[in-house]
């Protein structure tokens, strides 16, 4: 299955390189994605300032590159506006990012993810007239999270989304009739988007953040 992808940070619309901060407001993207079907993760960086008064974008250069979990991430566009790291494997909940600054000082952004390992309606049948209740295997929603769920009819073509805002602690949630009128009968396949957005302020860049983990795919009958 392909998936759908619903965020991607906006690299290389940038023109020049600068290697020092004149005194705009520094910014910092960052990117996480992980595929658990393909146990594939793509961390993503940019790096820049915002200049005053006219709010347009200069990439900063970064002599010492930028690190993910401790590993040099890799220059995806000239000259240094990206930073990436792909690699397979298992997942780490933490996401921690590493650089140095005009300033020379070592700044760091952590946030964490948590897994969805598995996830259940409590029956492989879902019927369109009642009320069903979700639920899923790892920690709660926390603070930022929502839960993008991607229903797709292979027979029909047709892929429909329902994005949920979480409430922080909740571990399940109860999809109305009303939601679930919207798939037609018949067999659908189902993945989720765990999602988180994150913003931070390190020394004097303000970091803004997104976290994104796809689950595994499941098949269920809508009655």
């Amino acid at each position: 299955m392909k998936h759908i992808f619903f965020w991607a940070p906006v690299f290389g619309l940038f023109t020049g390189c600068s290697d020092t901060a004149p005194g705009g407001q520094q910014n910092a993207e960052c990117y996480v994605r992980y595929l658990a079907p393909e146990a594939q993760l793509r961390a993503e960086m940019t790096l820049y300032e915002t200049a005053r008064p006219t709010n347009t974008r200069q990439p900063l250069a970064l002599p010492d590159g930028i690190r993910y979990r401790d590993v040099l991430m890799s220059t995806v566009r000239a000259p240094q506006n990206t930073y990436r790291l792909e690699r397979s494997g298992g997942y780490a909940p933490q996401h921690i990012f590493t650089w140095k600054d005009h300033e020379n000082r070592l700044c760091t952004f952590a946030a964490s993810l948590p897994a969805m390992p598995a996830f259940s309606f409590g029956a492989p049948v879902i019927s369109r007239q009642r009320l069903s209740t979700f639920q899923w295997q790892g920690d709660p929603l926390e603070q930022g999270e929502s839960l993008v769920f991607m229903w797709e009819n292979a027979k029909e073509n047709r892929t429909v989304p329902m994005e949920i805002i979480g409430t922080p602690g909740q571990n399940s949630i109860d999809f109305p009739a009303a939601q679930l009128s919207k798939l037609t009968p018949g067999s659908w396949t189902l993945y989720l988007v765990r999602k988180k957005r994150v913003q931070a302020k390190i020394n004097d860049t303000a970091v803004n953040g997104v976290l994104e983990y796809y689950t595994d795919i499941d098949t269920l009958e809508i009655q």
